[in-house]
């Protein structure tokens, strides 16, 4: 009997010589078999979406909120239909391949070869493990302090007893994290088929912002997820959701592997689930809410979700900012950010700002980019009285000295650790992008004493001077732009800015002609006037402003979403730029080592064509010894986005590009080649 030696791919070879009716389909084997040795595909698949995308989204889930309104089980019956679709067409392929190597096992048992039918058994087994390795989860944890019942038996005295009432599966892991926010996480021990490890996540500043009765309503909400009071049905597709959304993500990393037999499948499935699944991943909110409200009460549940939207604008608008803020000093990031948050929560905040935030989350509207509904629907689908939506006042003890006492703060120090390690590397960039506009700022400086600068140089200098200086400092800059300049919109909405700061009413004049002179800044215009009107008490005025934002917000959101994506379709055009703007530009280029030659184009835009748009094409290279070759390609772009004297919209990308026909669309645009 011939003994077999070849490796499996001359294996695969002499399988479809042997049978030729599967030449279609045995090579999937080979990739699928040989996983981490045969190269794949490479596809995009991710659940961003474009704009086309995003309008036949909104459109599909509208009709599927009618279709659960007035045909709720039809609509269950299509979801659930859905969603077992794709484990069919796992178990498909998985069968697929199995049976071509069977039929080839067969027919080569019949033919009396031993060793090729043991390669074959070889084969099903590595089949088997291939795809089990493709739709394995390895669920990646979030950070926090581990907590356990010694340190804190009333917490999980209180998680367990909420657990039994609701019919929940008991939390496997309790973390302490960071954040204002909690949650539980299901990892599926074995993939696709289950077998759940729960973890649940406590944010420590959440804690410290609610009083314990309004805390026990978030924890019944995060449990009720989880309920087996409720629908099971609903439960199941809430999991499922985020196994697919992993799976999305996570094929088109895969390199090496087999992916790509599924990720055609996925490409198709998963942005399909999603809008399927939507209504009643919504709709799961509501119902987490009801838990909230059976176990704490409706004002308490009213009063947590009031409280939490309060506070994460305060921390998005006002904390965290000015925490950041500190890096164009520091070198190193405050060793005591989460102290000091947790320190201004047991404070609390003005009467006025509570309210202020309050009327921001109370304008808020349900969109389609996130299940979690506005705050405004979720009082009134819980039946709370919207005429007694008011800041609810600080508690006298919160959630966090209730179950922590003494150890809050020990606890504290370590998040405080927790959170100066995480940032230390952004932080890094931060204050090294200060330094290098501290410098930008000099060399503007020495050569404003030498020669008039050009407009984009002044405005430059300006934005600079109020970044890194006192912002009434960059007054008389701005208006020196202006002199020359006065529709200048970005110099007209940042002297505006500093001007409202001061309580100055000029500075609605200039915010006004910025919103006017160009549409994307309508947007943060209306939100600084908003706010100038609220602190002014003048609330007619500010809900005008606030409306007209709302208005132009998500259109706004599509301008943004519009001008980050390129391809060799887009047309492009010369730039058009003064010859005197396009020197500035390269003498500045010209500073950096890695860059070798740049190229500016402008891009068509539909939404808003009168705003020009640019792209920076950058073509780097090899500096002897330089510190700029081990910079990545994310850096330069930072670096140049931040750093350039041009206050036109723009992106920088870099050449190559792994579109080649991109850049020869690029590199033919006459006059696109401005530095060299």
């Amino acid at each position: 009997m011939e003994l077999y030696h070849g490796n499996f791919q001359d294996l695969l070879g002499r399988i479809l010589w042997i049978a030729p009716s599967c030449k279609i389909l045995a090579p999937t084997i080979g990739f699928l078999l040989l996983y981490g040795l045969a190269p794949s595909q490479k596809g995009k698949l991710s659940m961003a979406m474009t704009i086309e995308q995003q309008e036949r989204f909104e459109t599909l889930v509208r009709q599927l909120e009618k279709d659960s309104r007035h045909h709720p089980t039809n609509y269950q019956i299509k979801v659930a239909l859905l969603a077992i679709l794709g484990y069919a067409y796992i178990l498909f392929v998985f069968l697929l391949l199995l049976g071509i190597i069977w039929g080839a096992r067969t027919f080569l048992v019949a033919a009396s070869s031993e060793a090729l039918t043991n390669q074959l058994n070889l084969m099903a087994i590595l089949v088997s493990l291939g795809v089990l390795r493709l739709f394995w989860i390895d669920t990646k944890i979030p950070k926090g302090l581990p907590l356990d019942r010694l340190h804190a038996p009333e917490l999980f005295a209180t998680i367990d007893r909420l657990a039994t009432i609701l019919q929940a599966p008991k939390c496997d892991r309790v973390f302490l994290t960071d954040e204002l926010n909690a949650g539980v996480l299901q990892s599926p021990r074995l993939g696709l088929l289950g077998w759940q490890q729960n973890y649940l996540f406590l944010g420590l500043p959440l804690m410290q912002a609610l009083s314990l009765q309004q805390f026990r309503a978030v924890l019944a909400h995060e449990l009720g997820h989880l309920s087996g009071n409720h629908s099971h049905f609903s439960n199941w597709i809430y999991r499922l959701r985020k196994i697919w959304f992993e799976l999305a993500e996570r094929f088109p990393e895969q390199e090496n592997s087999g992916s790509f037999l599924f990720q055609w499948f996925f490409h198709w499935y998963a942005p399909y689930f999603h809008a399927y699944s939507f209504v009643l991943v919504r709709a799961n909110e509501y119902e987490a809410d009801r838990c909230g409200v059976e176990l704490a009460g409706l004002k308490n549940e009213a009063q947590a979700d009031i409280n939490l939207a309060i506070y994460s604008y305060f921390l998005h608008k006002s904390f965290w900012p000015t925490i950041y803020q500190q890096a164009e000093q520091h070198a190193e990031p405050p060793s005591d950010a989460i102290t000091q948050l947790l320190q201004q929560l047991k404070i609390g905040l003005s009467p006025r700002e509570a309210a202020k935030w309050l009327d921001r989350a109370l304008a808020h509207r349900t969109d389609y980019e996130d299940t979690h509904p506005c705050l405004l629907d979720r009082l009134t689908a819980i039946g709370y009285d919207l005429d007694q939506i008011q800041p609810p006042e600080p508690p006298t003890q919160t959630a966090a000295e209730y179950f922590f006492g003494e150890l809050l703060w020990s606890f504290a120090d370590g998040l405080d650790r927790e959170w100066k390690n995480e940032v230390a590397g952004s932080w890094e960039k931060l204050y090294l992008r200060a330094q290098q506009q501290r410098r930008n700022l000099a060399a503007l400086d020495e050569k404003a004493q030498k020669r008039a600068l050009t407009v984009e140089e002044m405005w430059k200098r300006a934005c600079l001077t109020s970044t890194l200086q006192e912002a009434h400092k960059a007054i008389a800059l701005f208006q020196q732009v202006l002199e020359v300049e006065p529709n200048h919109p970005l110099a007209n909405y940042q002297l505006g800015k500093i001007l409202i700061e001061k309580n100055d009413f000029q500075g609605i004049n200039y915010l006004e002609k910025a919103i006017a002179t160009d549409p994307e800044l309508v947007v943060p215009g209306c939100d600084l006037l908003y706010d100038f009107y609220q602190n002014q008490g003048k609330i007619k005025q500010s809900k005008f402003y606030q409306q007209k934002g709302q208005k132009y917000y998500c259109l706004w959101k599509r301008t943004q979403q519009e001008r980050s994506r390129i391809s060799h379709e887009t047309p492009l055009f010369p730039h058009q730029l003064a010859d005197g703007e396009v020197r500035q530009l390269s003498e500045q280029l010209s500073t950096y080592p890695e860059i070798k030659k740049t190229y500016l184009v402008r891009q068509k835009v539909t939404l808003f064509p009168e705003k020009a748009f640019y792209i920076f094409a950058i073509v780097l290279q090899t500096v002897k010894g330089a510190e700029a070759n081990r910079k990545s390609h994310e850096e330069i772009i930072d670096r140049l986005e931040n750093d350039l004297n041009f206050s036109g919209n723009f992106r920088v990308i870099i050449l190559p590009n792994s579109n080649l026909k991109l850049e020869q669309a690029i590199c033919k645009i006459s006059g696109s080649c401005i530095y060299y």
